[in-house]
């Protein structure tokens, strides 16, 4: 069976180096995939931004300082995601929000993997409800490819 495998393989794996479809899908994901890490990339310049001008800190001790319960904090943190995930990508707000709702989260006592969750489960409604940027970006680049345009 393994023999007979890799003899298809064989057979078959030269074809697709010269195969006008493949060439033209792998480089439609390489396109998407770039669009991806430039924004990605560009979340990460901010975020380390933030950090070196301590600004997570700063909004740490201000929101501390304004006496909210966990559980407000908590509300706050799933309006603000789910309309961010309406505009971004999820690991770019991520990249973003995290350094500066893990040290708040810290100082409230809430438990950072419950944070992680909430951020991660909120980010991922706003991405599929109404969604004017990610969502119709993705719809239109699926279209191009099936040649609806």
């Amino acid at each position: 069976m393994l023999a007979r495998n890799l003899g298809q393989m064989s057979l078959a794996l030269p074809k697709s180096f010269f195969n006008a479809e493949v060439h033209k899908t792998i480089m439609d994901a390489a396109k998407v995939s770039i669009m991806l890490l430039f924004i990605i990339a560009n979340a990460m310049l901010f975020a380390h931004v933030l950090t070196t001008e301590r600004i997570p800190h700063q909004i740490a001790e201000l929101i501390t300082g304004m006496g909210l319960e966990a559980w407000s904090f908590l509300i706050i943190v799933n309006i603000l995601l789910i309309l961010g995930g309406d505009f971004m990508e999820p690991s770019a707000i991520l990249l973003i929000m995290a350094p500066i709702l893990l040290p708040i989260a810290l100082k409230l006592g809430i438990d950072p993997i419950h944070l992680g969750s909430i951020m991660v489960v909120n980010m991922e409604i706003g991405m599929v409800t109404y969604s004017p940027a990610l969502s119709l970006w993705l719809l239109e680049s699926i279209d191009a490819m099936r040649g609806y345009k």
